[in-house]
């Protein structure tokens, strides 16, 4: 039958999907569905029940000589209609009565000239659509030339029960559909025109009344009372709604069996039969939907779907007719709810004969029809239904299995999403005949195709991305990276089921089909590449790196991954895998036993790669490391240690001297780890995010729990290392600058546009490292407006100078307190990962700025008089100004009068530009840089609207001598404060040369080999000093000093409430040291709730105390006295958190067996040093602890000496404030860490449990100290 759809857009905007059955030129009537109540957008034309009804009667006036067509739509609020949502809380719209005027304006689209002889339409419809269809015709008569009303719905005083139920429909889709509540509420509240109107109106147009007694929904009384005041009116009424299709059906049923194979011979390539099935198929599923289950029995007993199948197979079934039967089949799987419909369908292997028709799948319809087909058989497989289509004997088959994983690579993307959805539900299914059936299959089959094919990918990937030399060419390289992405995804899912044969086979094909050979040989061609050897190179080394990594992300399967970084890492590995690594002898194998281990070629090809200059390799190298060190749900810390990405035992010697080099302190690291950190400062001509998805990659790695803290401050030292290196480039470039005609003023662009860039949040890797543009060379000219301009060293310099940034920007989170970043979405960052606020160092006075918009005194002032062209005037208008003559600010001011003005216009003077018009030499062309979106100078014009970071302003000036004086002023202070502040820079990287890592902080310490350093010098000036501390740390204090460290601490195992305990008296003569010590921790708490970030706070002990900080201090003190009435819990970590509140976390006991006895003590003097016991790594045992801390420490739970002084220690290692009056002759007699020594420095490592919260040193004049801490 003929079909035509068409969208019908309303004046209002909404839209309403329509469609003409039979011919458009025949006689038409508009028909209108009924209401969806409890889904109106599952409601449309076609799944209205009477659409068979109307369908059907097309069919049937055709062949009887009086055709027809019918007009379908879509009703406001129902099926595909959009545009009415904006203003769907108007209930109004869904009116019957408004409803009417929609009906109306799609007959008089949809009527065709050859009738326009005959006035009005005809209109009808089921349930809403009669009620409108009666609407319509009440308020248009004219308009209108006939009515069939089928099953019209409850009105007047009958209709308060309809009107309860959609209510409560109402209620339930507000939660979820408010939109569609709002249709089914205008339902709700409208009705039919009163009997006495209807009768009053008097219509004089043929109406059908058609009802059943059996519906409640549709009352026949309804119809009963319209056909008494509808004059034309003819009154049709049933005993049941069902007695009309089932004699349909039983007709069907007959045209069907009367059909022969000749049929399809003749002329119209089997319509009639198209048709027949199709009526069927509607018939049937509105049964099912009923739940009136005499429909399916019928199809049953005749073996109507056995039929189905028979022609299906016909050779002579044309497309049309096979498109048609698969078609109806799928719709008929998709909609049976039955159980008993369900296996019928199934039953009688009709299915698997089905399955296996052979079809012209090279036909894109074809095959789309029959994918469609098998996804919804597949939806129906089970534990139960799987013995329909698992057939175990006489030979064991699976067609709708087997005939799936055929089309496994198909270039259409449904095509293969079917067959994944297929057969990972088949994969679920717990059926154990089924299960070694497909394991056969997959493993003689289909998981070899899979990974030949991902071999495939790879390597059309490989050959995409080797001619590509720029971002406008990754087209392809995009297509093939989403291609093996999808597959990689689809082969995780099958992993991710856990079942275990299933995942062995599958990671042996995926090893030995595709790691093995295509990307672990690329990896082993990198070092043959760089030696010039004739090697057949199967990938890139980047290309493979660049997958490996994707393979790391994606998988999380250790008998899949563990074998593929084995081979990367292991120096050596077992016999039967070196058998198949690239580059491995063949003959070796034959001298080695089985769990033999042999030497691994491939990992020293591998860290060859992190030697490289060629930059890609390097970063996708260093990705793969970070992979697995940070893949700790797979790489256990064993596996780790094995593969040399963790230690394997404590360092010796493990603080080098202040003056060792990075590369001295990374030769103690697994050597790919000092490779990785060694290569920091090689690679300094980076885009922005290559560089800043290294520095997150280092940072991650420093801070995960399970690297060590040595690896920590290593990672620290060479950092430093690295930022000390770019320092003294920038300074090269600054020297080269300075010496340039404008000394280097152009720097200070650079400068600042690269501040702003480097402190956007670091990226997220796995997304980063999926992106197919890490396959283009990550060098470039460099980022930002300006890496255009041709000057000669600028995108040297922005290098440099991004070089420097993220260098410090990578000290300073390594400096930042340890905590790993977030595993999952939605977790708190850690400080070292988000956005930093930092100001620029660059900082003008901005006290002196004018306000915009503020009045300006000019007495005093020098100004000059100018005009401009205001973009919001007319072109012959002009905006008279004053230029102020400023000598930091671009200031134009509006005279009002002779002493005042307002000002409209103020920028800083250092990013203004000027130069005179050649064509005009009193017109000073003014342009103006932003140093981000979003900011715009007064009455300045942007260049590039709405995002515009660059502005220009024309002033025109009275004479020659007023333009030139402008001028002049403007490019001279221009270049002035550009001079004073390229001296800010140098001023700044000398600070970061010398170790200093921010502008407020003193210069960082040499961090040693086994402590992280965190704290900073002293300085020479007195005063208290606050470093908030973490779980360990490590104080050095210079000879001949003398000092007082109170360590304000938790209880460990406390008995009792806990008090702080007074300090000693001494300090400076004006305050007590115990006011001066809480005033200092005050301070820091409310420094740290200003910053928002970890800093070390600087105040002389004399100053006042803000009532803030006297809030923090109450809380403080509060804090300090806990009552632990759990004797078992280990510690209170008290922590003062960004907005200044005091918290608590309770830390996890230590092990009893594994307390150790009392450390020895030494007694101080001349080889005091060499008298410390070793130190082992931190987190280790808590016996370990006791063992290294050369004061009264003792193991945790042990026995403890008497303290200093008579001061006893308690049993649970408790250290609240440590006090003591006097200088210490012995540092036996002192706890911790004051002493006075004329000796050799000394380190002192705290015996305070891993809890402190803050401590508070008293500096004496003229002293230096350095506070290391982890």
């Amino acid at each position: 039958m003929n079909t035509m759809q068409e969208d019908l857009c309303l004046l209002d905007d909404t839209v309403l999907p329509c469609e003409v059955i039979g011919n458009p030129k025949d006689l038409q009537i508009v028909w209108g569905h009924g209401l969806g109540p409890t889904d109106p957008r599952a409601m449309h034309r076609r799944s209205c029940e009477s659409f068979p009804v109307i369908s059907d009667s097309v069919a049937a006036a055709k062949t009887k000589g009086t055709p027809f067509s019918a007009v379908l739509f879509d009703a406001r609020g129902h099926g595909k209609s959009s545009g009415w949502e904006p203003m769907a809380g108007c209930i109004q719209q869904f009116l019957w009565r408004n409803l009417a005027f929609d009906m109306l304006t799609v007959a008089s689209n949809f009527r065709h000239l050859p009738i326009r002889k005959q006035r009005g339409a005809l209109l009808g419809g089921f349930s809403m659509g009669a009620s409108t269809a009666l609407w319509a015709a009440h308020l248009c008569p004219t308009l209108v030339r006939g009515l069939v009303l089928f099953s019209v719905t409850t009105a007047w005083e009958i209709r308060a029960a309809r009107r309860s139920y959609l209510l409560k429909c109402v209620e339930k889709l507000e939660g979820t559909d408010p939109a569609a509540a709002e249709v089914v509420k205008g339902a709700a509240y409208t009705d039919l025109p009163s009997l006495e109107d209807l009768a009053a109106s008097k219509l004089q147009i043929p109406v059908l009344l058609c009802a059943a007694r059996d519906d409640k929904t549709h009352p026949a009384e309804v119809a009963e009372r319209l056909n008494t005041v509808l004059p034309k009116a003819e009154l049709l009424v049933m005993d049941t709604k069902e007695e009309l299709n089932q004699e349909r059906l039983q007709q069907l049923y007959n045209r069907l069996a009367q059909f022969r194979e000749s049929d399809l011979e003749k002329s119209g390539e089997g319509d009639a039969l198209i048709e027949t099935v199709r009526q069927i198929t509607e018939v049937l599923i509105w049964g099912e939907q009923t739940n009136n289950s005499q429909f399916f029995d019928f199809f049953c007993e005749k073996s109507i779907f056995s039929d189905l199948v028979h022609v299906l197979g016909l050779k002579k079934a044309s497309k049309k007719v096979k498109l048609q039967l698969l078609q109806t089949l799928s719709m008929l799987v998709q909609n049976i709810r039955r159980q008993t419909s369900v296996y019928y369908i199934l039953s009688n292997n009709h299915v698997n004969r089905l399955m296996s028709t052979n079809m012209d799948f090279d036909d894109e319809e074809v095959l789309a029809y029959y994918i469609t087909l098998m996804k919804s058989l597949a939806m129906r497989l089970d534990n139960e239904s799987i013995k329909f289509f698992f057939i175990q004997h006489p030979e064991p088959s699976f067609p709708l299995y087997i005939e799936a994983t055929k089309f496994f690579s198909h270039k259409d993307h449904m095509v293969r999403a079917t067959v994944r959805t297929i057969t990972l539900q088949v994969y679920k299914i717990e059926d154990q005949p089924m299960r070694r059936f497909v394991l056969r299959h997959a493993a003689e089959s289909y998981f070899s195709q899979l990974a030949y094919h991902l071999q495939d990918l790879w390597l059309r990937l490989n050959a995409a991305a080797s001619k590509v030399t720029s971002e406008d060419e990754l087209s392809a390289v995009r297509r093939e990276n989403e291609l093996q992405q999808d597959l990689q995804i689809y082969l995780s899912d099958v992993f991710e089921l856990g079942i275990e044969e299933l995942n062995e086979v599958l990671a042996d094909r995926l090893l030995n089909g595709a790691i093995l050979p295509v990307l672990l040989a690329g990896v082993s061609n990198a070092s043959a590449q760089r030696n010039g050897n004739t090697v057949v190179r199967i990938l890139s080394p980047h290309v493979a790196l660049f997958l490996i990594r994707q393979v790391l992300d994606t998988f999380h399967c250790p008998v899949l991954v563990e074998p593929m970084a084995q081979a990367l890492l292991w120096s050596t590995v077992p016999a039967a895998l070196a058998y198949v690594l690239p580059g491995q002898v063949k003959e070796a194998s034959f001298t080695t036993k089985e769990g033999d281990f042999v030497k691994n070629p491939l990992r020293d090809s591998f860290l060859a790669t992190l030697s490289l200059p060629e930059d890609r390799t390097f970063l996708m190298a260093a990705a793969v490391l970070h992979g697995c060190i940070m893949k700790r749900t797979v790489f256990s810390d064993d596996f780790l240690v094995k593969a040399q990405l963790l230690p394997s035992q404590p360092w010796k010697n493990s603080q080098p001297k202040s003056g060792s080099k990075a590369s001295e302190t990374t030769q103690s690291l697994p050597e790919a780890l000092a490779l990785l950190y060694q290569a920091i400062t090689d690679r300094t001509c980076w885009q922005l995010q290559q560089y800043m998805a290294l520095v997150r990659m280092f940072l991650e790695v420093a801070h995960a729990s399970h690297m060590t803290a040595v690896v920590h401050a290593v990672a620290l030292k060479a950092s430093m290392a690295s930022m000390r290196a770019a320092a003294a480039h920038v300074q090269e470039v600054l020297r080269e600058a300075q010496a340039g005609d404008d000394g280097g003023a152009w720097l200070v662009d650079i400068f600042c546009e690269e501040w702003e860039q480097h402190k956007a949040g670091l990226l997220h890797l796995p997304e980063f490292f999926t992106d197919p543009r890490r396959l283009i060379p990550p060098e470039g000219r460099g980022s930002g407006r300006r890496s255009s301009l041709q000057r000669y060293g600028l995108v040297a310099a922005q290098h440099a100078v991004r070089s420097l940034f993220l260098c410090r920007r990578l000290v300073r989170g390594l400096q930042c307190p340890r905590q790993e970043a977030p595993s999952e979405p939605g977790q708190p960052s850690p400080q070292w990962l988000r956005f930093s606020d930092e100001p620029s160092p660059l900082q003008l006075d901005e006290a002196s700025r004018p306000i915009e918009g503020s009045q300006m005194d000019l007495n005093g002032r020098s100004s000059i008089g100018c005009s401009f062209t205001s973009a919001k005037a007319s072109s012959a208008q002009r905006m008279q100004r004053h230029l102020v003559l400023d000598p930091a600010w671009l200031v134009l001011a509006d005279t009002e009068n002779a002493n005042e003005a307002v000002v409209t216009t103020v920028w800083p003077i250092w990013q203004v530009q000027s130069l005179i018009d050649r064509s005009d030499p009193r017109t000073l062309q003014i342009g103006m840089n932003a140093p981000k979106p979003g900011m715009k100078p007064g009455e300045a014009v942007a260049y590039n609207p709405p995002i515009s970071t660059y502005f220009t302003l024309t002033l025109n000036f009275t004479d020659l001598k007023a333009c030139n004086e402008a001028a002049v002023h403007l490019q001279t202070r221009r270049l002035a404060i550009r001079s004073q502040m390229l001296q800010q820079v140098a001023t700044f990287v000398e600070r970061c040369k010398g170790g200093t890592s921010a502008d407020h902080e003193a210069p960082v310490a040499e961090a040693s080999a086994g402590f992280g350093n965190y704290g900073g010098e002293l300085g020479e000036s007195s005063g208290w000093r606050i470093w908030s501390s973490f779980p360990s740390h490590n104080l050095t204090v210079h000879h001949g000093d003398f000092m007082a460290v109170y360590a304000v601490g938790s209880v460990l195992d406390a008995p009792k409430t806990t008090d702080v305990h007074a300090p000693p008296a001494f300090g400076p003569p004006t305050m007590s040291a115990e006011t001066a010590m809480w005033k200092a921790l005050a301070r820091a708490a409310t420094e740290r709730m200003e910053a928002e970030e970890h800093r070390v706070g600087q105040w002389p002990a004399s100053a006042a105390l803000a009532s803030t900080e006297r809030q923090v201090l109450q809380k403080m003190h509060h804090a300090l006295s806990l009552t632990r009435p759990d004797r078992k819990s280990a510690a209170t970590l008290l922590q003062v958190g960004e907005s200044g509140k005091v918290g608590r976390t309770v830390l996890p006991p230590p092990d009893p067996a594994k307390v150790g006895p009392l450390a020895p003590l030494p007694s101080f003097g001349a080889g005091l040093g060499a008298a410390l016991p070793e130190l082992p790594p931190l987190g280790g045992p808590a016996s370990a602890v006791g063992t290294t801390l050369p004061l009264y420490a003792g193991s945790y739970g042990g026995a403890l000496a008497p303290g200093p002084n008579g001061f006893p220690l308690p049993h649970s290692d408790s250290y609240d404030v440590w006090q003591s009056a006097t200088p210490p002759t012995d540092i036996t007699e002192f706890p911790f860490a004051g002493f006075h020594s004329a000796g050799e420095d000394l380190a002192l490592i705290s015996s305070v449990p891993p809890s402190l919260l803050l401590m508070a040193v008293w500096l004496p004049p003229k002293r230096q100290c350095h506070s290391d801490f982890l």
